[in-house]
């Protein structure tokens, strides 16, 4: 959140700032004992790009001195229309310090089989795919006008399986017309179905004047978005 991301710039803007965090990184590991530690600082603003990268690297140094490995969890690189965006994370000098470099997952899948190609040629030529780790998630998206959230499945389910009754009124002994008023076809919209674009389960439902589209992972969708770690050998 906005107060995290405040701090944490406050942190990382000054060599003294930077060096206090370091060690105390060290001491959660050092106190926990554990074999290494994932740095995910996330959403960081443009102009925090070199400051991060500096931490990086002491903080790399001081965990490689004590046998320690350095994880960082980073956003996916944003494809503009004639470049790829990196902002606030430089992964070319990131990839010299961390010993593994986590991608999280690209949330737009209506884009995601058109673009990650081009972020993974453009990743893989700057730093070891043996470093890249493409994650998942079982989470679904919905995209609208309004941006994208992810939810779980569950709640993904329930919108495409609402009922609605056609029927004026409802009384025994009478016909009852039941429909899914987000998924009905006969309303003009897509119903639940395989996207072969996309390579997701996906239905588009209207909320008031508002086109949305839920994408539903799920074995096969995950299967064809672990194709990459194969091609790119990440």
């Amino acid at each position: 959140d906005k107060g995290t991301l405040a701090t944490l710039s406050g942190i990382l803007s000054n060599a003294q700032g930077r060096s206090n965090h370091v060690l105390q990184v060290l001491k959660k590991v050092s106190d926990a004992q554990l074999a290494g530690i994932d740095i995910a600082y996330l959403d960081l603003p443009a102009d925090q790009r070199t400051s991060f990268t500096l931490f990086i690297a002491e903080l790399s140094q001081q965990l490689h001195a004590a046998g320690k490995t350095l994880s960082l969890t980073l956003p996916a690189p944003l494809k503009a229309q004639d470049r790829i965006d990196e902002g606030a994370y430089d992964w070319t000098e990131l990839g010299k310090y961390a010993d593994i470099l986590q991608m999280t997952p690209y949330r737009d899948q209506g884009t995601f089989r058109q673009t990650m190609p081009e972020i993974l040629d453009y990743l893989t030529a700057r730093v070891p795919a043996t470093k890249l780790v493409l994650t998942v998630t079982p989470y679904a998206t919905e995209k609208s006008a309004e941006g994208i959230r992810t939810m779980a499945i569950t709640e993904a389910m329930s919108i495409a399986t609402k009922l609605g009754i056609r029927s004026d009124r409802v009384q025994t002994n009478s016909n009852v017309e039941v429909y899914g008023p987000n998924i009905d076809r006969g309303e003009n919209l897509t119903g639940v179905k395989w996207d072969e674009a996309t390579a997701t389960v996906a239905f588009t439902y209207k909320q008031g004047a508002i086109n949305r589209t839920i994408w539903i992972e799920n074995f096969f969708s995950l299967g064809f978005k672990l194709e990459f770690i194969t091609r790119y050998r990440l």
